[in-house]
């Protein structure tokens, strides 16, 4: 069973100040239904270099290396789960971790787009699930599939059948291709 129901059978969520971001909602989300942060995963050295000197003592935990977070996935930099490379940093614009090796993996998860985190900026920034986010979960929870999503953000699997999750996606249109999220929000609108 994934780690979020592992120890209740229900689990409360409360968002407090500064969680009212879609990206923060659905990060913690992904924690209730069992996922770690990307960059604790037991493999995540072959992926990340983790630079100590430069996080911030209460944060020290937050990338320690989990044994019971999920790997049978490929690591995921743009996963909602991964924090930014400068997350709880100690000295301002250096960075807390960096990649290596990261243009394999990179191109699998971006349908062959070349480069690392570093070079396109994309690194754990989604507003929602990314695609590796999502396979996790299909495959935590041994489902078959169902949504789909790629760069730009959720999408209803390619058909018009989808709907509006918010009354004002009329205002939002012109965002349908380039805002992450979009396509799954406000599937109807951006059909």
């Amino acid at each position: 069973m994934p780690e979020g129901n592992r120890r209740y059978r229900k689990q409360k969520l409360n968002m407090g100040q500064g969680c009212e971001h879609q990206m923060i909602a659905v990060h913690e989300f992904g924690h209730t239904l069992g996922m770690a942060h990307e960059q604790t995963r037991p493999d995540r050295d072959n992926n990340l270099k983790i630079i100590w000197d430069n996080i911030q003592g209460g944060a020290k935990s937050q990338y320690q290396t989990n044994q019971q977070a999920y790997t049978a996935k490929p690591y995921c930099y743009a996963s909602v789960m991964h924090y930014g490379r400068y997350a709880a940093t100690v000295r301002r614009g250096e960075p807390a971790m960096t990649p290596i090796n990261c243009s394999t993996s990179w191109d699998a998860q971006f349908g062959g787009q070349r480069g690392c985190p570093e070079e396109t900026g994309q690194w754990g920034i989604s507003d929602g699930l990314v695609a590796c986010d999502i396979e996790q979960l299909n495959a935590m929870y041994k489902c078959s599939g169902g949504g789909t999503t790629g760069p730009t953000g959720p999408t209803t699997g390619g058909n018009c059948n989808g709907r509006d999750n918010y009354s004002n996606c009329g205002q939002f249109k012109n965002y349908c291709n380039s805002a992450p999220g979009m396509k799954g929000w406000c599937a109807k609108t951006c059909c």
